[in-house]
């Protein structure tokens, strides 16, 4: 009786490990290559019919970052779990991968469990990465999906907000308005 209970609870468990696991989604792989002189944040804006043609590279998605750092793509907006990777391009092609950061490893003075191993505050990386949305409103009929990161050092990653975030989101429209 008790091995008959356990080979049942050992089916049941792994039919349940088969189902979530094929429930899962991913999406396909992604790549960000952006201008290694750039700093500051990155809007990618999905299904725009002037956006950049779709591109891969060994079943990755290719996303070519602008100087402005505001690329429309014909891609459709990604779901599921993400696989992401950043490079620094240079001219020549060079690339140089960037690391993925978290603010929450930083120590600040209201921090209350202090990270003994703190990053370099002048490491240069990608922040807030993986961050999706939809913008609506006035003249965003569907509204727009969208992808955002900051590429920038934690000691300079508040100078990417306040009037140059204005500034920023004033030129995502005017894009727009120059797309339809």
């Amino acid at each position: 009786m008790k091995k008959t209970l356990l080979l049942h609870l050992k089916v049941i468990g792994i039919l349940n490990i088969l189902i979530f696991s094929s429930c899962t989604m991913t999406t396909e792989p992604e790549t960000f290559l952006i201008p290694s002189d750039f700093r500051g944040r990155v809007n990618i804006l999905y299904n725009q019919k002037c956006g950049n043609e779709v591109e891969f590279d060994n079943g990755r998605r290719v996303y070519r970052i602008p100087n402005d750092g505001i690329l429309f793509t014909k891609f459709e907006k990604p779901s599921g779990l993400i696989n992401h990777k950043y490079y620094l391009i240079n001219e020549d092609g060079t690339q140089t991968e960037l690391t993925k950061m978290d603010v929450r490893n930083y120590n600040e003075d209201y921090t209350i469990t202090k990270n003994p191993n703190e990053p370099p505050r002048d490491t240069l990386g990608i922040f807030s990465w993986g961050s999706l949305g939809t913008m609506t409103g006035p003249g965003y009929r569907d509204g727009i999906s969208f992808q955002s990161f900051s590429v920038s050092t934690y000691d300079s990653l508040n100078k990417s907000y306040g009037r140059k975030y204005i500034d920023f989101t004033n030129r995502i429209q005017e894009k727009i308005s120059e797309c339809e």
